[in-house]
């Protein structure tokens, strides 16, 4: 298994329910060359924890909004997405580009002299924001289930049975994947965490 595809299974589509075929989408777009290059979106992790305060608030509310809900979830799902394949596409791109390039070409020694800023700037951000991130979430957890069929329920559509929960499975899965962001899975680390070990052996590979 090659570093890129690594990357690619580990981060790629952790919040997307159709991750698979989605996979195999992106393959196809590479192949033709279509597609766009990842990038360390430091910008999002505010972005991140401000949508989960705007949950956090509507949740205190008497009684929750669900559409308000709903949208502010719709929001954080997105954004987690966006930063997940924003990652993975850059954490794999780095790892051919650096590959492809003469360790004593001119644009290497530039190249890695731009990353190492760049890297370093994202993990001093991401180390900062994702404790914050953590406490908010596990803040928000136990009241879940409760949320998101309040949110879900605004968002049914007539059906013969007359039983139509709205996209609550939908989003139980996309919140089951920020979860998975933030805690670790027996042996394994954390999604989170191994991107930021990732992130630390890039560095390093950097400086050497």
């Amino acid at each position: 298994e090659s570093l890129a595809e690594f990357y690619a299974k580990r981060f790629l589509y952790q919040l997307t329910p159709e991750g698979a075929a989605a996979h195999a989408g992106v393959q196809a777009v590479r192949r033709a060359g279509l597609d766009r290059g990842g990038r360390l979106s430091s910008v999002l992790l505010p972005g991140i924890v401000e949508r989960l305060e705007a949950v956090r608030r509507e949740a205190g509310e008497q009684p929750p909004d669900g559409s308000r809900l709903y949208a502010s979830l719709v929001d954080l799902f997105a954004a987690f997405a966006e930063l997940a394949d924003n990652a993975a596409r850059y954490m794999s791109d780095l790892a051919v580009e650096t590959a492809d390039i003469a360790a004593d070409d001119e644009r290497f020694v530039n190249y890695k002299r731009a990353v190492f800023v760049y890297l370093d700037t994202f993990v001093a951000r991401f180390t900062e924001l994702v404790p914050q991130i953590d406490a908010l979430v596990d803040e928000l957890d136990p009241r879940v289930p409760e949320l998101l069929a309040l949110a879900a329920a605004t968002d049914t559509a007539p059906t013969l049975s007359g039983d139509d929960a709205g996209p609550l499975d939908a989003l139980t899965r996309r919140w089951a994947g920020v979860r998975g962001w933030l805690v670790a899975h027996g042996d394994e680390p954390s999604v989170a965490e191994a991107l930021r070990v990732a992130m630390l052996e890039a560095l390093n590979r950097i400086l050497a």
